[in-house]
């Protein structure tokens, strides 16, 4: 099932800022705090938390409380969704690549400069 066009324009607009694409990446490690998340960028926790809302209305990310801490992880569903759609285009370009590939092979005199 594709996702929707929604869910997908969602999770690329989020992905579409470097500090979120940094943290989703980071998140790839593992579970993190929001205060773990924040410690290496020169921002606040608010500002921090604006991009983890951005990354949660994307569904790329789930945040539960653990007593006063707000731990992080990667949904898999909202990553799969992107996966998904960037792959259909990965398929249309390996197939290209592949119909060159056969023209260049079958053709090498039409490729000489001499």
């Amino acid at each position: 099932m594709l996702p929707t066009a929604t869910a997908v324009d969602h999770a690329l607009a989020a992905l579409a800022h470097p500090v979120r694409r940094a943290i989703v990446d980071r998140l790839m490690q593992g579970d993190l705090t929001v205060g773990e998340i924040a410690a290496p960028y020169d921002m606040k926790t608010p500002s921090i938390s604006r991009h983890l809302k951005v990354l949660e209305h994307a569904n790329l990310i789930q945040r539960t409380l653990e007593g006063r801490n707000h731990r992080c992880r990667l949904n898999p569903e909202g990553i799969r969704a992107v996966g998904g759609w960037v792959a259909r285009y990965e398929k249309f370009w390996t197939g290209q690549l592949d119909a060159l590939d056969r023209f260049v092979t079958s053709q090498p005199e039409a490729l000489r400069h001499d």
